[in-house]
């Protein structure tokens, strides 16, 4: 993996900024830069072994790392990565807003979506996610979508560094602190996929809200027993379907012909 001195960001433009974030965003041409700011030595370590394992991978439908940046003021520390810039893209997050208003688009981008993440569950790298969330995913205008901040993602023994809000909230909803595994990234794409609807936690959708919406959608009709149980403390979280296992009639539609094909009753 090609090394790049940090003297590269000379003339970069902010693109991104998250309050509390652990790192900036900036852009310069084609090229985004991830530029960590105040983690540990150790937390620095860890990043820069995930991100040497990412830029091994041939993976299709991930923005993954391209080259390390480098700083030598006093001695050398890794101070982020490069990467493709993916233009004239939204986050998830936003262009659901819109494709809320037509389901049957949503419903099939999610389901290949989700494929794409079984396929990254099964490679022998070990990968999970961690922080799976809409905003971590882009989509452009042809609705082809990018995982994106692969570097906050559990990789064989180096651990996530966070979780999605809705599974953080739903954790402390059981008392319970959840194992980060396939099932984990499985359930936190429920959760996003019910606050998208229902914009909403699980835990506070009532029966009548679920039922009332399932009249119009079929796919809750499918996974109403699940929500049911996963909104009781009791019992142990069980195991989450891939999406496209929900919206199986779904997968197999052209993307041209999904707005006449699809039906959401």
């Amino acid at each position: 993996m090609k090394e790049l001195d940090s003297t590269i960001l000379n003339g970069a433009k902010l693109l991104r900024v998250k309050k509390n974030s652990e790192a900036d965003i900036l852009y310069k041409g084609d090229t985004i830069y991830k530029v960590f700011k105040d983690i540990s030595k150790l937390g620095r370590i860890g990043k820069e072994r995930k991100i040497e394992i990412l830029s091994s991978l041939q993976l299709d439908n991930f923005v993954l790392p391209k080259d390390k940046i480098i700083t030598r003021m006093d001695k050398r520390m890794f101070y982020g990565y490069s990467m493709n810039y993916i233009k004239s893209s939204k986050t998830l997050s936003e262009y659901s807003r819109k494709l809320n208003y037509d389901l049957n688009k949503y419903f099939y981008l999610l389901s290949k979506i989700s494929i794409t993440l079984k396929k990254l569950h099964n490679l022998p790298e070990n990968i999970v996610l961690g922080d799976l969330n809409f905003y971590n995913i882009l989509v452009d205008k042809n609705l082809k979508y990018y995982f994106i901040d692969l570097d906050s993602a559990k990789i064989g023994c180096y651990k996530n560094d966070r979780v999605p809000v809705l599974t953080g909230n739903y954790s402390t909803y059981r008392r319970e602190m959840l194992k980060v595994d396939s099932n984990f990234d499985r359930l936190s794409m429920l959760l996003q996929l019910l606050d998208s609807i229902f914009n909403k936690n699980i835990y506070e959708i009532s029966k009548y809200e679920y039922d009332k919406k399932s009249e119009r959608i079929k796919y809750l009709r499918r996974i109403r027993s699940l929500v049911r149980e996963l909104q009781k403390c009791d019992r142990k979280v069980p195991y989450i379907p891939y999406l496209y296992e929900v919206f199986g009639d779904i997968q197999k539609v052209n993307n041209k012909k999904v707005s006449k094909v699809l039906r959401v009753n």
